[in-house]
């Protein structure tokens, strides 16, 4: 488990926007600009509006983004405005059909292959960062104070323990 000491509400909300982005990425793969855009309103108006019940007849989407709800009492309200403007942005490069940010379709340009073999290379490219991340992080704790203690604001207490775990 990812998170083995949250809180079930918390598991629980973390669940419903994988789920949804499942049930985005179904119904956009086969709909056109004009029916994804309308989807992406009614996103964005269930997130806005998650109080408000959802009509009948509307698309199932609107009904399992309303769950948002259940979000709001862990995040911060201008982490929730970021979220909701960087959704909008994203579903709305969706309808567009505008891939050019996707890692994936760039390193397919870029090395002139497949998708396979650009996941591929993600991957790898992925992990080499991680590498790369995890050397320069053995430099951070040889700073001394105060950026040591410092550090406990990311790390909590067990700073020293997650730092031997690596």
């Amino acid at each position: 488990m990812s998170y083995p000491e949250v809180h079930i509400e918390h598991a629980r909300t973390t669940c419903d926007f994988m789920n949804a982005g499942f049930v985005i990425d179904e119904y956009s793969d086969v709909s056109g600009e004009c029916e994804v855009r309308e989807q992406k309103n009614i996103i964005i108006d269930a997130l806005r509006n998650h109080h408000k019940p959802r009509p009948k007849e509307e698309w199932v989407g609107g009904e399992i983004l309303r769950q948002w709800e259940h979000t709001i009492p862990y995040a911060s309200v201008q982490s929730q405005k970021w979220f909701i403007a960087a959704f909008d942005k994203t579903l709305e490069e969706q309808a567009r059909e505008d891939d050019g940010h996707n890692i994936v379709t760039i390193a397919m340009h870029k090395l002139d292959t497949d998708v396979n073999s650009a996941m591929l290379w993600v991957a790898n490219h992925c992990t080499d960062l991680e590498k790369k991340l995890l050397e320069a992080m053995e430099d951070v704790s040889q700073w001394g104070q105060p950026i040591d203690s410092q550090s406990e604001r990311y790390f909590g207490t067990k700073g020293e323990e997650i730092k031997r775990q690596r």
